[in-house]
């Protein structure tokens, strides 16, 4: 199996940039189309929005969260309707958010949603196809096991933001 529908959507850019970088230093232009071929975007039951690779990052530190400094809710209302807070879930699991103007529309191109780690990873990449203006609907989101802190920001037609940080219990 190849290993760039393994590593997830957000690995595939960087593996990518690395194969092609090895295929041109061994001189190996023909295998371009077999490497193509393997380094192509998962299906979308495959999506892993977030890797394991990303999940053994260092947590971030407590004072750099929103919910230690406050929740920013001038923009758009974020609803989290799945999964459930509080209550830990098996992967492949469902992540389904809603926005709601207030008042101004929501802002579709605005949203950015980062795994919050002491370096910010942001995969709003890996959530784009499942976006909308009303919100973030996922049916089958794989995710490895751990508690994983997400930041969900979006804004609205006057440039007001929001910004709700959800954490995903996986076992």
């Amino acid at each position: 199996m190849c290993r760039g529908k393994l590593a997830g959507l957000g690995g595939i850019i960087s593996l990518r940039r690395e194969a092609a970088k090895l295929v041109r230093r061994a001189g190996l232009a023909g295998c371009g189309v077999l490497l193509a071929a393997c380094l192509q975007p998962a299906e979308a039951g495959d999506l892993w929005l977030i890797s394991s690779e990303e999940a053994a990052f260092a947590p971030a530190p407590e004072e750099s969260l929103i919910r230690s400094r406050g929740l920013n809710s001038k923009g758009p209302r974020i609803d989290v309707l799945k999964p459930a807070d509080d209550i830990p879930q098996q992967s492949p699991l469902e992540i389904q958010v809603r926005f709601y103007p207030n008042p101004a529309t929501v802002n579709p191109e605005s949203v950015k949603v980062q795994l919050v780690k002491f370096i910010a990873i942001d995969i709003t990449d890996r959530v784009k196809p499942y976006l909308s203006e009303t919100g973030i609907n996922v049916k089958e989101a794989n995710i490895p096991p751990g508690n994983h802190l997400v930041r969900i920001t979006v804004s609205d037609g006057k440039g007001e933001t929001s910004s709700r940080e959800i954490e995903l219990q996986v076992r």
